[in-house]
């Protein structure tokens, strides 16, 4: 299976002057991205975690041992991302970025096709057909068939506009 990158993140500064980057992310598994040895990809090359704490919501991470501001600052501004099979998703697990293009049915009803998604950490949503959206949090879907790409929800049609 080829490597696939997913964006986790953008470097928005440098935070003191110990070579820390600050990173803002907003996505879904972050923590297990941000952890010490874990590796990731920046501007095409591959580093690794060897300091990270949280400070005010943003991940301060250290790559490869760089102590140093002057060694790190040529990468602010700039996106993060991760391996995906580094994630290690089991059989139930995904990624909403993944459900894009999965079928949403209810019983025998076809409500249609994922179309967008917002993976927000308060209430993530996923939208069908670019008309409605299903919240992830609460009891509206039922099952993720990832082999078949097929979403099983219910009350489905108390969401539709």
């Amino acid at each position: 299976m080829g490597m696939e990158y997913v964006n986790v993140g953008k470097i928005v500064n440098t935070f003191g002057i110990k070579g820390e980057l600050k990173i803002v992310s907003r996505f879904e598994m972050a923590d297990k991205v941000f952890k010490v040895h874990n590796k990731i990809m920046i501007n095409n090359n591959v580093y690794e975690i060897s300091g990270m704490r949280i400070h005010k919501n943003n991940y301060l991470v250290e790559i490869d041992n760089l102590k140093d501001i002057n060694l790190v600052e040529h990468l602010i501004g700039i996106d993060v991302f991760f391996n995906k099979a580094d994630l290690n998703l089991g059989d139930n697990d995904y990624l909403i970025s993944d459900l894009v293009g999965f079928v949403v049915k209810e019983d025998d009803k076809e409500y249609g096709e994922v179309t967008d998604y917002d993976d927000n950490k308060i209430n993530p949503v996923i939208k069908v057909n670019n008309k409605f959206y299903i919240p992830l949090k609460g009891d509206f879907i039922v099952k993720v068939d990832k082999v078949n790409r097929i979403i099983y929800g219910k009350n489905i049609s108390s969401l539709v506009l």
